[in-house]
């Protein structure tokens, strides 16, 4: 779609789409909203991306009327089919999504979830490997770091270093039998302090499929033998 390069919001929009790959899309959309298409993208790849171009368009040197305008943005992920088979439901998934990275603080990117629900919490003490998505601090990453407990919300790990609230993480979660591996999105939504280099972290998992959502319950429950009669 075209868009008017002249206001902010058209600079901005200019600005991703020479940041985006070759089969993505950009385009203006309402008043001052951006709609971003990635094709065959996952929700992995496609927060990584969204991450990147949060952080470009932070860093741009963006002029108005001859004055110097600070520009960050709020992004919200919505995925097909797992969100909705509808262009206009999709819409309105990350709309949803949006709103919620606005409300968290702005300068965020969240992904849309149906699932509002808490789960119990099980105490699951095993290695787990940490990566930042936007790896800022790439020289301490991917970090080993030991789980406390989990759900199919989130889960706790100690850590030795202190994370940022809202850090987004990817965790390579060990399990045992066929799927040896499961990789979640988190957001950080608590840190806990208990002296120097002693946290724990409390992550929110973002974008749960019912396939992850099955192989997590069915890792879990083999690791801790709960699927034994």
């Amino acid at each position: 779609g075209g868009f008017n390069k002249d206001g902010i919001t058209g600079q901005v929009t200019e600005a991703i789409s020479k940041e985006i790959r070759f089969q993505d899309i950009a385009a203006r959309y309402g008043g001052e909203e951006i709609v971003i298409v990635l094709p065959e993208t996952n929700k992995v790849t496609s927060l990584i991306i969204a991450e990147r171009i949060k952080s470009m368009v932070a860093d741009l040197n963006l002029e108005y009327g001859g004055h110097k305008i600070p520009v960050t943005v709020s992004g919200g992920l919505a995925t097909f089919p797992i969100d909705s088979t509808e262009t206009e439901e999709l819409i309105k998934c990350a709309d949803i999504a949006m709103f919620q990275a606005k409300k968290a603080g702005k300068n965020l990117v969240a992904l849309y979830s149906q699932n509002k629900r808490r789960y119990l919490r099980l105490d699951y003490r095993v290695e787990i490997t940490v990566e930042k998505i936007n790896m800022d601090d790439s020289e301490y990453f991917p970090a080993k770091e030991q789980a406390i407990n989990i759900s199919l919300s989130g889960l706790l790990f100690s850590s030795d270093r202190l994370y940022n609230l809202e850090t987004k993480l990817l965790i390579n979660l060990p399990l045992k039998g066929k799927n040896s591996e499961i990789t979640l999105i988190g957001t950080v939504v608590r840190i806990e302090y208990f002296g120097p280099g002693q946290y724990d972290v409390g992550v929110a998992f973002l974008g749960l499929d019912e396939s992850s959502k099955k192989q997590l319950v069915e890792g879990i429950s083999r690791d801790l033998n709960l699927d034994k009669n």
